[in-house]
């Protein structure tokens, strides 16, 4: 069962307490939660993992956080500390703003190509640092792309609960989301990395056209389109 946390409660860790503010969003394998860190006074980011997988998801999330963490990359999400709160696992981040989802709904009109080419060279320099250390993200959406202010296009990737790496890369793998998928991953064919320069490529036409390139929900209707 997932224990919801609620406004106002704190969360004790062995370096600080953290007042949960509010909710950030919700999904599949947890909540977000924005805190403030009442020992540092500052506001940050706790990714909450849901009971009875929380151990096992956490484990995973936390073994890229500890690759990617040294790199101190500056378009990579920075990661703080790991605790347990109510036996779940809560891993704590920077705050950032909000996701390129977020940002496609509400420009009121298309947004200007010096913009998207902004987001797309942080994007490669972002893949190409995780090329280096054998990272696959294998989940490059709007979601998991954040911006940390709303004014100069400064992005973060996110979320790396389910990177993979290179070396352990298996033919047939039900990776990446449905509209995100690369080709070879809807043939069941051997991958690489490019599958994620694949993902960019999908955000970068989304973020252009303001709608999905592959609009499906089945990997049969993504290969019919």
């Amino acid at each position: 069962m997932f224990n919801t946390v609620k406004v106002g409660d704190v969360l004790p860790s062995l370096t600080t307490d953290y007042l949960v503010l509010k909710s950030i969003g919700e999904g599949v394998y947890g909540e977000v939660v924005e805190c403030l860190d009442i020992k540092n006074q500052k506001i940050v980011a706790v990714k909450i993992l849901k009971y009875p997988n929380s151990h096992r998801n956490a484990k995973h999330e936390l073994s890229f956080l500890k690759i990617i963490s040294p790199l101190n990359h500056k378009n990579l999400v920075k990661f703080f500390e790991r605790f347990k709160y109510k036996r779940q696992e809560c891993l704590v981040f920077e705050m950032l703003y909000r996701n390129l989802h977020y940002f496609i709904i509400c420009s009121p009109k298309r947004i200007p190509l010096s913009k998207i080419r902004a987001i797309a060279k942080q994007l490669f320099l972002a893949l190409k640092a995780l090329s280096a250390v054998g990272v696959i993200h294998t989940d490059i959406k709007p979601d998991n792309i954040m911006l940390k202010n709303w004014f100069d296009m400064r992005i973060k990737l996110i979320d790396f609960g389910v990177a993979i790496r290179d070396a352990d890369v298996l033919v047939g793998d039900k990776v990446q989301p449905i509209g995100f998928r690369a080709p070879e991953i809807l043939l069941g064919l051997p991958y690489t990395n490019a599958i994620d320069m694949w993902g960019v490529g999908c955000v970068l036409a989304n973020l252009y056209l303001r709608f999905f390139l592959f609009n499906a929900h089945t990997d049969y209707e993504m290969v019919t389109l």
